[in-house]
């Protein structure tokens, strides 16, 4: 099987079809979850007896997420270079992820609707610290970053503790909420954004960046 896609499935549904799959898969390039229902569900660490060495693609339904905090050896990684996933516990986690795949090439997270809480944002530092994520995470290969619903302080939080090279495509939408007031303050936190994502590619103010952000109302 090269490519498997399982869509709206119910949780009981979804541990029998995994189960079946419990054997290597060493032919595997994309898999996709999705569920039909609310319920959380982390992809267990040792889905295809850790061993998709063509895994390229994963894309995971809200609620649905690979633990953050794996080891930086988790099979199911290492040669990831196109994920899609939405809500983690802690946005911050991102970065753990980002840590985990090196060969990263483009990136489709959609953030929780309000910012991560200060408790929450130190609990999930010491534990990106304990995992071994120290100094900036390089991830040399990024061309895509799209943000489908973003909360601008948790964007600000995981740019600065990524090494995102030059040339970059970033592509953003904010949360409704309410702090969008108007067209002014979304100026300003573009302004904002895109100083900081030239500070993280270390590009002079000058210098064009390839930001695309979009506001919407409800």
């Amino acid at each position: 099987i090269r490519v498997l896609n399982l869509d709206m499935v119910d949780y009981e549904d979804l541990k029998l079809i995994l189960k079946a799959f419990d054997a290597p898969a060493p032919l595997l390039e994309r898999f996709t979850v999705t569920r039909s229902e609310l319920w959380d569900w982390e992809l267990n660490n040792k889905l295809f007896c850790k061993s998709t060495p063509r895994l390229h693609t994963i894309r995971l339904g809200y609620s649905m997420y690979l633990n953050p905090l794996v080891p930086r050896s988790y099979p199911l990684l290492q040669n990831l270079r196109h994920q899609s996933v939405e809500g983690l516990s802690v946005d911050l986690y991102l970065v753990s992820i980002l840590s985990k795949t090196p060969l990263h090439e483009t990136l489709e997270y959609t953030m929780q609707p309000e910012e991560d809480d200060d408790h929450s944002v130190s609990r999930a530092m010491a534990a990106l610290t304990a995992h071994g994520v120290q100094g900036l995470v390089k991830v040399p290969h990024l061309k895509f970053v799209h943000f489908p619903m973003c909360n601008t302080i948790s964007l600000l939080r995981i740019i600065d503790l990524v090494d995102i090279p030059p040339g970059v495509r970033f592509n953003i939408r904010f949360h409704p909420s309410a702090d969008v007031e108007d067209i002014e303050w979304f100026d300003v936190t573009v302004d904002f954004i895109e100083k900081h994502l030239k500070r993280s590619m270390y590009l002079s103010p000058s210098t064009e960046c390839f930001l695309s952000c979009l506001l919407i109302y409800v």
